[in-house]
């Protein structure tokens, strides 16, 4: 990376080589002061390559805040921290009065919004889109939700980006776009709901903004792209563990099947029997991660192990892991407290309230009836105890974090808001800063257990998706896909009782709704997406989800015990060979052909610095092809192919010849 530096004077300067962009200090109202940039004074400061800086900023009266930057090669981040004396946060109007910075780029400029979470219920995901934005979508609509915008003017491309979170379509942030002369004046600004009016905020409370970054490259919307992914997965991270491509296994969808096909209990096989029986076979198909998902506690809130299906506090399983080098992994949900645990009983005042009324979220999963309880409390606090303690007893170094979703709490004695707030104001500040509270505690369960991870399941709607998380932890991206209901379908016209979900068996249709993940991948990282993947079926249904999961969804899930010797065989052989290139998989820019069920669809995954990784084919008829890879500095080894030769400037040759529904890998070792 060229040489670069964040400066802070009387103006804010972020160079890298010959390319440089003045940022504007943030603005904002104060007890009902504006206070802008012009009269926000800074003592000067520098910091060159990577590094960590903390810029004193004026504001007025009372109030007082801090800038903290962290550099990294080709990008910045940047967060305000609000302290002082005491002071508030004021606004005229229900739209928050807060803009984080401005900058200015040439006319002509090339505008192009990146969108990470548009949700679809017909395909139950959510998805990202990439919209260029003319400057006649300008004069239909001046503020764009992002999270990312790209300037590219000349043969220079400027990153403007915010870590948060939401559906695209409830933003707490966005980008304005206006025309000035000479120039268009781009704004980070705040929408509704990023605080209340009239937020309190001193040295003892600060206010702290989410971060957002601020990226230069010299090349295209595209190449900016590739560099950013690269800082999504290396640098961006607090801890590496969540972009180690580990192998998990998740017992959910047994469970699954027991109630939808055995007419058996979710929770029946939760046994220290059952699961050994598992772990065996887990091992011997080469998982790294066991997740027991629901039913492992007594009761939520508490998250004590369950004496009756575990009555030696899950001693034996964690040795027989141990034994085999895998890590245990437990699910929570995180905002929920059964009715007789200890928390809730002794605190009752974190429950989350919906207009005076505390909000009962029933039995979780044939387990106690619960309370919801509200992360923008003392709760959080806990919370973090909770998980750390469960890490430092049991070895746990896997949290699956499910049914969060942004929605809830009108409580005036939380810390979204008192009193003097109305409750839709409330409500607001409570989903703008739930997204923060599971970002802090993921960050610190991770700080304080090594090499743990923290996924956040955003498998339905209304979940925290964005960047935000990503600093702390990844996202379980994809359960089954749509849901009956998802498709118009009416409720009862199931084909077996007590199912939903239509894509609940092993075949090409299920792993191709599960490949969605991969639309990610140009942007940030599939390692990010876990996905599970079915492992019975016939052999080509399951060649065809091995084929998937080495894309990077990484997640197994089903029946274990039904495996045939044969078949386990079969799996073990296929992920071992991916384990030896999986980190040239995760490092790897994806290349693509054919879309999403296509005849063929072809993904290239192959490390451009080592020649490492695999090509992977799928397609839904019959066909014979021709692939050729891009250039290779090295000759690797290359089983999976029907055959190949290697071209003069590097490239491999790829021959295949696929039946109907069939997938195959090509590995270069």
């Amino acid at each position: 990376m060229e040489n670069q530096y964040f400066e802070c004077s009387n103006r804010i300067v972020f160079s890298v080589g010959a390319q440089c962009v003045n940022l504007g200090f943030p603005s904002l109202e104060i007890d009902d002061v504006p206070v802008s940039g012009k009269n926000i004074l800074s003592k000067t400061g520098r910091i060159s390559e990577r590094g960590v800086g903390f810029f004193p900023l004026s504001l007025t009266g009372a109030a007082k805040a801090e800038m903290e930057v962290r550099l990294y090669p080709g990008f910045v981040r940047i967060r305000y921290r609000l302290g002082g004396s005491g002071a508030r946060l004021t606004k005229p109007t229900k739209k928050d009065v807060f803009c984080y910075t401005c900058f200015e780029i040439p006319p002509q400029s090339k505008i192009t919004e990146v969108q990470l979470n548009q949700y679809t219920n017909l395909r139950h995901t959510y998805l990202p889109q990439i919209m260029e934005r003319p400057e006649t979508a300008w004069l239909e609509k001046t503020s764009f939700a992002g999270p990312v915008l790209l300037a590219e003017y000349q043969d220079h491309i400027l990153l403007c980006a915010y870590e948060h979170g939401g559906e695209y379509t409830d933003n707490f942030l966005g980008f304005t776009v206006n025309q000035e002369t000479g120039a268009y004046a781009i704004k980070l600004e705040c929408c509704e709901g990023t605080y209340c009016n009239g937020t309190y905020f001193s040295d003892r409370e600060p206010y702290v903004t989410p971060w957002f970054q601020i990226g230069l490259y010299k090349g295209n919307s595209a190449d900016m792209l590739k560099q950013y992914r690269n800082f999504i997965l290396h640098d961006m991270p607090e801890s590496p563990a969540s972009r180690t491509p580990y192998i998990f296994y998740n017992t959910w969808n047994n469970q699954e099947r027991n109630r939808a096909f055995r007419g058996r209990k979710y929770l029946q096989d939760m046994s220290t029997k059952e699961m050994l029986k598992d772990i065996d076979v887990a091992h011997s198909i080469g998982i790294d991660v066991f997740v027991l998902d629901s039913g492992w506690y007594k009761s939520t809130g508490d998250w004590e192990v369950d004496p009756n299906r575990f009555p030696d506090n899950l001693k034996e399983i964690r040795a027989h892991l141990d034994s085999y080098g895998m890590k245990l992994g437990l699910w929570f949900n995180p905002t929920a407290a059964a009715v007789n645990s200890q928390i809730n009983r002794e605190h009752p005042e974190y429950r989350k309230q919906i207009n005076g009324e505390d909000h009962n979220i029933g039995p979780v999963w044939e387990t106690e009836e619960s309370y919801g309880m509200c992360l923008v409390s003392d709760y959080a606090d806990w919370f973090i105890e909770k998980l750390v303690s469960m890490g430092e007893r049991y070895g746990v170094r896997y949290f699956k974090w499910d049914g969060v979703d942004m929605g809830g709490c009108t409580a005036d004695h939380h810390h979204h808001g008192g009193p003097e707030s109305s409750p839709e104001e409330r409500e607001r500040y409570f989903r703008f800063q739930c997204g923060l509270a599971l970002t802090r505690i993921a960050s610190e369960v991770s700080r304080r257990l090594p090499g743990a991870i923290v996924d956040l399941d955003v498998t339905e709607g209304g979940r925290y998706v964005g960047l935000g998380f990503l600093t702390a932890g990844k996202f379980f991206h994809m359960n089954n896909g749509p849901y009956y209901h998802d498709l118009d379908i009416p409720n009862g016209q199931t084909i077996y009782r007590d199912n939903w979900n239509v894509f609940f068996f092993a075949g090409a249709a299920r792993n191709q709704v599960c490949r969605q993940s991969l639309a990610y991948d140009t942007i940030i990282p599939s390692i990010l997406f876990l996905t599970h993947f079915l492992p019975d079926g016939p052999s080509w249904a399951r060649q065809h989800a091995l084929a998937s999961l080495c894309l990077g969804g990484n997640g197994i899930w089903g029946d274990l015990q039904s495996l045939t010797a044969e078949e386990i065989e079969e799996m073990a052989s296929t992920i071992n060979r991916y384990k030896k290139v999986a980190g040239d998989v995760t490092e790897a820019y994806p290349l693509v052909r054919g879309f999403n069920g296509a005849s063929p669809e072809i993904h290239e995954k192959i490390n451009s610095k080592t020649g490492k990784g695999l090509v992977a084919v799928f397609t839904r008829e019959s066909v014979n092809e021709i692939y050729v890879t891009q250039p290779l500095t090295r000759n690797p080894i290359i089983t999976g192919a029907d055959k190949w030769e290697r071209l003069g400037d590097g490239r491999i040759k790829l021959f295949f010849s696929l039946d109907r529904n069939e997938a195959r890998i090509v590995f270069f070792e």
